[in-house]
């Protein structure tokens, strides 16, 4: 596999981990870090998705 493919797909693993632990605690309970993994999670996965779709490094 394509290192930077690799890469990418180990940072969304680690965004998607830390998104599960985040979504596991109640909500009532660090109201702001739950928004703050989530926004990181969607920047994470934004940013991977263009390194997976298009490792030509286009776009």
């Amino acid at each position: 596999m394509n290192t930077k493919i690799k890469l990418s797909f180990d940072k969304l693993k680690n965004a998607l981990d830390s998104l599960e632990v985040m979504l596991n605690k109640p909500l009532d309970k660090d109201r702001v870090v739950i928004d703050a993994t989530i926004h990181r999670f969607k920047f994470t996965f934004e940013q991977n998705a263009c390194a997976i779709l298009l490792p030509s490094g286009a776009g």
